[in-house]
C-alpha cells in the first residue's frame, strides 16, 4: 500500500515516510518481542523447545509428558472443531 501512495502522491517519501519510517520499525520490533513473550508464557511446548535449542537442556520426564498430553489434546480439539 505504502508503494502505490509513494508512487502517486507526489513528495509522501520525504513528507511521510522518512519520518515514520523508524517509528513503524520500532513498533514493529515491540509486536514481535510481545509475540515472542506470549508464546513464551503460554505455551508448554514453546518452552520446552526453546530450552532445548538455546540452553541444549534436556527437559524431564514430568515436561515431556506434559508436552505430549498437550500436544494431543490440541490436535484432538482441532480434528473435532
Amino acid at each position: 500500500m505504502l508503494i502505490l501512495i509513494s508512487a502517486t502522491v507526489p513528495d509522501f517519501y520525504y513528507r511521510v515516510y522518512l519520518p515514520l519510517g523508524d517509528l513503524m520499525d520500532i513498533i514493529a520490533l515491540i509486536n514481535n518481542a510481545i509475540n515472542f513473550l506470549l508464546n513464551r508464557i503460554t505455551s508448554t511446548q514453546f518452552r520446552t523447545q526453546f530450552l532445548q535449542i538455546c540452553f541444549n537442556k534436556k527437559t524431564s520426564f514430568k515436561d515431556m509428558e506434559r508436552t505430549q498430553l498437550t500436544t494431543s489434546l490440541n490436535r484432538t480439539t482441532m480434528t473435532s472443531a
